[in-house]
């Protein structure tokens, strides 16, 4: 997943009056096995991809998320983080403002204890 999909969400919300914007890229993956009288049944591997659109627009939240990582997709996706902001802009009764700060990037990867292929190989 490129770190461009996010840049792309942010210039676009950017260019629509937001006054923060994050875009948040989500990879999942994860293996089931499953596993009767020590032979494996059947193994399954899901894998999904996404982003999150975080706005902030005249003090209110809006937020929307897909799955669909193309251009189009990522538009749409923005667009509705802003209009929800925007419309939620009117029913706040005290508008946050954020402090100033840096841009950070964080990764997260968990470290397999025990690596279920090679258990059940004999």
């Amino acid at each position: 997943m490129k770190e461009d999909s996010a840049l792309f969400a942010v210039e676009k919300a950017s260019k629509l009056g937001a006054d923060y914007v994050d875009g948040m890229l989500e990879d999942h993956y994860n293996e089931l096995i499953m596993v009767a009288n020590g032979k494996v049944q059947r193994g399954v591997i899901n894998r999904k991809r996404g982003i999150g659109v975080r706005t902030l627009v005249n003090g209110a939240w809006g937020f929307q998320s897909t799955t669909d990582l193309t251009k189009k997709g990522i538009r749409q996706t923005v667009k509705i983080a802003f209009k929800v902001a925007k419309a939620s802009s009117r029913h706040v009764p005290t508008p946050v403002k954020l402090a100033p700060t840096k841009a950070h990037k964080a990764f997260y990867k968990a470290k397999v204890k025990n690596d279920l292929k090679y258990s059940f190989r004999r």
